[in-house]
């Protein structure tokens, strides 16, 4: 959670440690820029992420199979 929290106002890299059974948080050594974002609203993200494997209604597939209907 903590490094989460730190990814959100600087570039961090997120290190497994399983010594510490934790994780380690380190900072890249040069500057770099802020980052360029599409303009993409939310849902195009998640259309473009999951193209066809969005489960969006009740009467999809997978979930009818998993319910025995199929």
């Amino acid at each position: 959670m903590l490094a989460a929290e730190h990814a959100m106002t600087s570039w961090t890299r997120i290190r497994s440690n399983r010594g510490l059974a934790g994780y380690d948080i380190e900072e890249p050594h040069a500057a770099l820029p802020e980052p360029e974002w599409p303009e993409l609203t939310l849902a195009r993200a998640i259309e473009l992420a999951f193209r066809d494997r969005l489960i969006d209604t009740a009467d999809h597939p997978v979930l009818r199979q998993l319910r025995g209907q199929i």
